[in-house]
């Protein structure tokens, strides 16, 4: 099984215009965003966004985010995927301007996959 899986998910950049980063969970909230239902979670994802911003600035590696493959467009844009986990990651990447950032590209990716683990490999 370990094969298997391994040949499913490939690493790569991918451009953050490709990706869909909201879920049930998160919401775009005019420039921003919120997390549903939850004011201090979303104040709580902010913290986290800063301390990702931090950690590429002193050149740290991120692990990358989950994404899964979208086989038809999603709320009137043409998203190529899907942000399976990394909303603060991908947040803080478009927040400093990246372009691009890296991903497991997945398709049999749940939501939450990397609960748990530290961002930081």
């Amino acid at each position: 099984m370990y094969g298997e899986s391994s040949q499913r998910i490939i690493c790569q950049y991918i451009s953050l215009d490709d990706i869909n980063p909201y879920d049930e969970g998160h919401r775009p909230d005019g420039d921003g965003f919120k997390v549903e239902g939850d004011a201090k979670m979303t104040e709580q994802h902010k913290i986290g966004i800063e301390k990702v911003k931090g950690i590429i600035r002193v050149k740290r590696y991120v692990r990358p985010i989950i994404v899964r493959p979208i086989p038809r467009p999603v709320e009137s844009k043409t998203y190529k995927y899907e942000r399976m986990d990394g909303f603060c990651r991908y947040q803080a990447f478009k927040e400093m301007g990246f372009k691009v950032i890296p991903c497991y590209v997945d398709m049999f990716a749940e939501y939450g996959c990397q609960d748990g683990e530290g961002i930081v490999v």
